[in-house]
């Protein structure tokens, strides 16, 4: 008899098919069911960006990499992109590289600002992953969260694009191509 000679017998199998079966009906049956459990995050965040559009942007001081703090108010007259994200999260990394291309076309113009949060990690940590991708947009740091909760932040990356009154003009939750964020920097203009 070999250790695996207890998969033969009729009661195991019967118990994993049990399981499987189970499993299946689970996931078939709690959005019937549980419709609360199964809210899409996307809707979610939808509600939270229509009440947010054309309002101020709510004002900030945080830290960049090199310890000098930066207040969203030292933009004033400029149109600033805000994006949040984490190290953490594959959309996030997707979209840094596409950020940092916009960063290099549009450093040329004074008025035109992209920066850059990162959602609750270490310095340290952002500050080492960074330096890995060679990045050179402004990166600030959200240890505590409470820009996150103040922007009401849902998903990552969250980008919000502000107008040169400092009023949120437009929202996007995900990853953006580089036309795309071009084109919403430019519709600002």
């Amino acid at each position: 008899m070999t250790k695996l000679d207890f998969l033969k017998k009729p009661f195991f199998l019967s118990v994993i098919l049990m399981f499987i079966i189970g499993g299946i009906l689970i996931y078939l049956l709690i959005p019937k069911f549980f419709p609360k459990i199964t809210i899409d995050l996307t809707e979610r965040a939808e509600v939270l960006i229509e009440a947010k559009i054309n309002a101020v942007a709510p004002d900030f001081t945080l830290k960049d990499l090199n310890d000098k703090d930066i207040s969203l108010s030292n933009f004033k007259d400029d149109i600033v992109m805000i994006t949040f994200w984490a190290s953490w999260d594959p959309l996030s990394t997707d979209q840094l590289p596409i950020l940092e291309e916009v960063y290099q076309k549009i450093k040329k113009f004074p008025e035109l600002k992209i920066l850059t949060i990162n959602n609750g990690e270490p310095k340290t940590q952002t500050k080492s992953y960074i330096g890995r991708a060679e990045f050179n947009f402004p990166v600030l740091l959200d240890t505590n969260l409470k820009i996150s909760e103040t922007y009401k932040i849902v998903n990552l990356p969250t980008h919000f694009f502000i107008d040169k009154e400092g009023k949120i003009r437009e929202i996007f939750v995900g990853p953006l191509d580089k036309n795309s964020v071009l084109e919403k920097i430019n519709k600002l203009r």
